[in-house]
């Protein structure tokens, strides 16, 4: 450690957190696995070491929001950028609050529409044209899912559902040797939609 670091105990909880095996699941953090993501122990040393509450934390290439999220909890301020259109797209989803009415909404709209999913595997010309390479019933799914979505109330509300409906996607289609069956991806929207109730009603922003 050079002579800078050496008895700099921000420094040393920072190079302690760095290396911590730690997973991005608090707060909001589980909403989307963005690759090449900071772990959030790792921020938040960051944060609190060398910022105090009020201040302004820039983050130009905010990737998932993990520095923005991590930010606004330890009472900062904080702004982020980034070229990915996805990106943006998932730190506005995190770093928006929803009230319970909100949440509420979005778990009536999913259990209305997932009471009975055999309308929704019907082929439609969306589907035909996006997620090449998924097998038809899931695609057809996903395709019809995103298109119920515009019944949801606009802005927030909008964003949170498609959120949860890329988050459950991505546990579907990225990596996995069998693809889940719709049936699977239901419940597993289910499961995705608890997860991100909770990470929402946590952070403080």
């Amino acid at each position: 450690m050079s002579a800078v670091w050496r008895g700099d105990l921000r420094y040393e909880g920072l190079l302690e957190a760095a290396a911590a095996p730690s997973r991005v699941t608090s707060l909001t953090h589980g909403f989307y696995r963005y690759p090449a993501r900071f772990g959030e122990r790792f921020v938040r040393e960051a944060i609190v070491s060398f910022s105090r509450r009020g201040d302004m934390v820039l983050d130009p290439f905010c990737g998932g929001g993990t520095t923005v999220v991590e930010a606004l909890s330890q009472g900062r301020q904080a702004a982020g950028s980034d070229l990915s259109q996805l990106a943006l797209f998932i730190a506005e989803a995190k770093t928006t609050p929803l009230s319970k009415n909100q949440l509420d909404c979005v778990g009536e709209w999913l259990g209305a529409i997932t009471t009975d999913i055999a309308p929704l595997l019907g082929p439609s010309r969306e589907a035909k044209e996006n997620l090449a390479g998924t097998p038809g019933l899931l695609r057809n799914l996903i395709v019809n899912l995103c298109a119920l979505i515009a019944t949801l109330p606009r802005g927030a509300t909008q964003r949170f559902a498609r959120t949860l409906l890329l988050r459950t996607a991505q546990w579907a289609l990225d990596g996995k040797e069998e693809v889940p069956t719709p049936t699977n991806f239901v419940q597993r929207l289910h499961l995705s939609y608890e997860v991100m109730r909770k990470g929402m009603n946590r952070p403080v922003f």
